[in-house]
């Protein structure tokens, strides 16, 4: 099994924000292989099932809120029985430009409150990610700008994203760190 967690915060009213790039990445995924999600009320999340050849692939968007990604995380790993190598989480970084996709198989969380969680949470630094740049603002507030929607020029640039995001996720399931890393950064 393999559990791929897209962060970003439940809500019509977060939908198309800069800190909803894991959720933007895993509703493509979804579309893509025609899936839905359920709201799953155990595991404090929205779960989407499906395959890649004889893997079974969870998609699993928090219900909890950014902030506190961790207890989700948490939640589904014990009640999948799940290993930590088995787990990809996608999420939004403002430390890398507009567009950029990077992956990492460890490492700390450069200030991302919902990274912070789920390490806290795993207890590790050990995880798997795969980052999309949101870029930094010039003065604005951190926490607005994250929270903010993309502008119409921003938005094409990171769809693209969006959908490499996507491949190296769906290519992550059955190919080792190395072969992501090449693809995706």
């Amino acid at each position: 099994m393999r559990i791929i967690v897209g962060l970003g915060n439940p809500g019509r009213k977060y939908a198309s924000t800069r800190h909803n790039a894991g959720f933007m990445v895993l509703d493509r995924l979804a579309k893509a292989h025609s899936v839905r999600f359920r709201k799953s009320i155990i595991n404090s999340a929205y779960i989407a099932e499906t395959k890649k050849k004889s893997c079974k692939v969870l998609l699993v968007k928090p219900l909890t809120f950014m902030n506190n990604s961790g207890i989700c995380v948490n939640k589904v790993m014990a009640r999948y029985n799940a290993k930590r190598d088995d787990m990809l989480i996608v999420y939004d970084d403002i430390d890398l430009k507009l567009g950029a996709v990077r992956f990492r198989a460890k490492g700390r969380s450069a200030g991302h409150k919902g990274m912070d969680s789920i390490m806290q949470y795993l207890n590790t630094d050990l995880i798997q990610r795969i980052r999309l740049g949101i870029g930094k603002p010039d003065s604005e507030d951190i926490s607005d700008y994250v929270l903010s929607d993309f502008t119409d020029s921003e938005k094409e640039i990171f769809d693209t994203a969006v959908q490499k995001a996507s491949r190296c996720c769906w290519d992550w399931i059955d190919r080792d760190a190395g072969f992501i890393m090449q693809i995706c950064n």
